[in-house]
């Protein structure tokens, strides 16, 4: 699937600019840079996959748009969430606001995404007895907390 973007009505006074499919070499996101108002929010849930090609895309697009605007990432998929914790720079100046969390029914066998705000520096608090929405059981939290969240450079308690 080729990556898609729209821009989608304002919240808290700022553009939402939707992102949806995967970003490959093809991607051609530095397009968009121009059209990008001065204060946005990229919601990132609809990326499915980065390519290897495709972080390089990336990289090059969140530098640039976050030069000179206010760049917020929300909801930003288990694809974006493991390129910001592999790569350097791969938020620019960006400010992450939100992640969809990975949750795993045992009951059923199904993967689900919650959304969940983040701020750096501070392990946020994980949903606890998050009902399956399709059989209703309790799921879990389907990574290492301390892995998935490794980009916000929380500080371990002494």
């Amino acid at each position: 699937m080729s990556l898609t973007w729209w821009v989608e009505g304002t919240e808290r006074g700022e553009d939402i600019v939707r992102l949806r499919g995967a970003i490959t070499e093809s991607a051609r996101l530095c397009d968009a840079i121009a059209q990008l108002p001065p204060v946005v929010t990229l919601d990132l849930s609809g990326v499915e996959r980065i390519t290897s090609p495709g972080v390089r895309e990336w990289v090059q697009f969140i530098q640039s748009a976050s030069d000179g605007r206010d760049v917020s990432l929300a909801r930003c998929s288990v694809s974006i969430v493991n390129q910001l914790n592999l790569v350097d720079g791969a938020s620019g100046r960006a400010t992450v606001v939100s992640v969809m969390a990975p949750y795993y029914c045992e009951s059923c066998h199904q993967e689900h995404a919650l959304p969940l705000e983040v701020a750096a520096g501070v392990m946020p608090r994980l949903p606890q007895d998050v009902p399956c929405p399709r059989c209703g059981e309790a799921m879990i939290f389907d990574d290492l907390p301390e892995s998935f969240f490794g980009f916000l450079h929380v500080t371990p308690a002494q």
